[in-house]
């Protein structure tokens, strides 16, 4: 190895007179966050500065980043991640998201705390060694946000009509029909106890409040995806295929945004391989030959064996 030490471990991508880069490791939690902050000297790492914030102040979360200059910070991809990668991304030369199931050193070491936790994120970043995590557009979180909403409630409507039928159960009383007009005038009428009778009022009432959201996230889901698909339709990078033509029953131009039929020309085979006309050709070939009649076999007498009498009479 040639060149003096200072260029040979120095972090590559700017030069020694240069504001030097710092790399910051942050692990994130509900109420609290810990930062390390390390920068290259050298040979060896150096750590500028530990600190410790509650997630609820984010004046002074900021005012710390503001004052580090240039740096990096990584962060791994929590549950809540987002609001803190929104915060920095402004301020950060780069925002990396650590996926934390590849990132196993961390979560299978001997000695974890926040501190330490932070510290390996920071020299992984500096070595370039994290292993990334996607990271959403808005407008896809947006979109998972109302199809999770959709599904939380249709799970829970299934819910609470599987209750209200467990407690008519005990009465022998439940019935197919229980969810129609004449199921639900069949419920007020049932005789129940005091406590199953307050349990299937407060149920009902919520199983209607269900119903109703139910119905305003399908629309509002359907409203959405309906959107997204006819604006990718539209600009023609929907319904591709891997050679790059466009899907069936669409038309390459994009212009087909109801689902018009690319052409009304029937649908044509591929072309058969050697062996397949081979074949073909010989099956056509024996099909073409005329059959051959064989003559029917004329019946023959039988022949029985003589008893044992007739040959012992014989001299």
């Amino acid at each position: 190895m040639r060149g003096k030490p200072e260029e040979r471990f120095s972090t590559p991508g700017f030069h020694k007179r240069n504001i030097p880069m710092k790399y910051v490791g942050v692990d994130l939690h509900k109420k609290s966050i810990s930062i390390c902050v390390v920068m290259l000297e050298g040979r060896k790492w150096k750590v500028l500065v530990r600190k410790r914030f509650a997630c609820q102040g984010v004046d002074g979360i900021c005012r710390f980043f503001r004052e580090l200059g240039t740096f990096q910070v990584v962060v791994e991809a929590t549950a809540s991640y987002e609001w803190f990668a929104g915060l920095v991304e402004r301020l950060a030369d780069r925002v990396v998201l650590a996926h934390p199931k590849k990132l196993r050193i961390i979560a299978q070491s001997k000695y974890k705390t926040d501190k330490i936790d932070a510290g390996v994120l920071a020299e992984f970043l500096a070595l370039d060694m994290i292993p990334e995590a996607y990271r959403p557009t808005p407008r896809q979180r947006q979109h998972r946000a109302w199809v999770r909403y959709r599904y939380y409630v249709q799970k829970r409507t299934v819910s609470v009509r599987n209750k209200m039928r467990h407690i008519l159960a005990n009465y022998n009383a439940d019935v197919k029909e229980l969810f129609t007009v004449v199921g639900l005038a069949y419920l007020r009428q049932q005789k129940v106890s005091a406590a199953d009778r307050f349990v299937l009022n407060h149920l009902l009432e919520e199983w209607r409040e269900h119903r109703v959201g139910k119905k305003k996230a399908i629309v509002a889901v359907a409203r959405r995806v309906f959107c997204v698909i006819m604006s990718m339709l539209r600009s023609g990078q929907a319904y591709r295929t891997p050679g790059g033509e466009a899907a069936a029953g669409f038309r390459r131009d994009g212009k087909g945004v109801r689902g018009e039929p690319a052409g009304n020309k029937p649908a044509q085979k591929p072309p058969a391989s050697p062996r397949q006309a081979a074949a073909r050709e010989r099956t056509a070939d024996h099909e073409a030959k005329p059959r051959e009649v064989k003559p029917e076999k004329t019946p023959q007498a039988s022949r029985r064996r003589p008893r044992r009498e007739a040959l012992s009479a014989h001299p």
